[in-house]
């Protein structure tokens, strides 16, 4: 995710995500790296504890928004 602020390493988080339905899931900090182009911070995550259903939806989720990047990217 891009967040404004910096968040440190291990911190815990409820994050909210449309994935075609509004899922709570609970994450922790792994990396964040300050981008100094957009004056954003990349934050990696590791999702705690969700189910199979949810996992894959996310998954299908990341991998529909790739292929619609790469379509944008190879369109231009």
């Amino acid at each position: 995710i891009v967040a404004k602020e910096e968040l440190s390493a291990n911190r815990k988080l409820i994050l909210t995500i449309n994935i075609g339905e509004e899922v709570k899931v609970i994450c922790s900090v792994i990396r964040c790296q300050y981008n100094e182009e957009d004056r954003n911070y990349s934050i990696a995550l590791r999702y705690e504890n969700i189910s199979e259903r949810i996992r894959d939806k996310i998954i299908r989720f990341v991998f529909a928004k790739m292929r619609e990047k790469t379509n944008l990217v190879k369109n231009t």
